[in-house]
């Protein structure tokens, strides 16, 4: 039986200082089945050009928003054009460590299960990809704690339950996961699968920064995952990847 295709996700804003370091960690991968697809939500800044550079490498595709559309949009144009039967979505100022794709991938087909996660690394704004492969890695997150940058699905998931709420500028895997939970066996393995990028230009810092802003985007996430208890947790994108 061959290796089952990877689709790697990539939406990025803004953050040309990092999207090289982040397509160079999933290039490098010993997976030797996957493609990664980079979205480019309207940068405004030369995210765009930094990415196009690697386009010489037939598993790279990047795509480009002409509006700027949100974080959970950026992923759908990806998600849809991919192929793969795994999906993993990866944050542009993040990386992958090395056999990222390679124990999961067989941590679902040896688990016989839909969706795995595991542990990150955290790194600060300063590392490149090939310092941060040098350094002791510790994990970040506990047992229970599901990571964004660390989980990978079959896309049968996505086809039967929806993709992101695209009213959720943040927290939207959050969500995806309360809408999961209850219907998907979920295992986390002991790897540390992805470096996860500390820095003062992040979605969670800007929301340290602007309780306000926070305040919104909690009352919001709240609203959605009433809705979701109030009509049994059906998605309502259901649809978009249906064949």
């Amino acid at each position: 039986m061959s290796d089952p295709l990877i689709s790697v996700i990539v939406p990025v804003h803004n953050y040309a200082q990092y999207v090289g370091d982040c397509i160079r960690s999933i290039l490098a991968q010993d997976y030797p089945r996957f493609e990664l697809i980079v979205v480019d939500d309207a940068s405004e800044d030369a995210s765009f050009d930094v990415a196009a550079t690697f386009a010489d490498d037939a598993r790279l595709c990047v795509l480009r928003h002409d509006t700027n559309r949100g974080y959970s949009a950026a992923k759908h144009p990806g998600i849809r054009a991919s192929q793969g039967e795994l999906i993993v979505t990866l944050d542009a100022d993040d990386m992958l460590t090395d056999g990222s794709l390679t124990c999961r991938a067989a941590a679902i087909r040896d688990h016989d299960v839909p969706f795995v996660h595991a542990y990150a690394c955290l790194i600060d704004s300063k590392h490149t990809y090939e310092t941060a492969r040098a350094r002791p890695r510790k994990r970040v997150g506990g047992k229970a704690h599901i990571h964004a940058q660390c989980v990978m699905l079959r896309r049968e998931l996505h086809c039967r339950y929806g993709l992101y709420d695209e009213s959720l500028r943040s927290k939207a895997d959050k969500e995806m996961w309360f809408r999961l939970k209850p219907r998907v066996e979920m295992v986390k393995i002991p790897d540390i699968v992805a470096y996860y990028r500390k820095h003062g230009c992040s979605m969670q810092d800007y929301r340290k920064r602007n309780p306000a802003y926070n305040r919104a985007v909690r009352q919001r996430f709240d609203e959605v995952v009433q809705m979701r208890i109030g009509d049994g947790l059906t998605p309502d994108n259901t649809e978009m990847l249906r064949s």
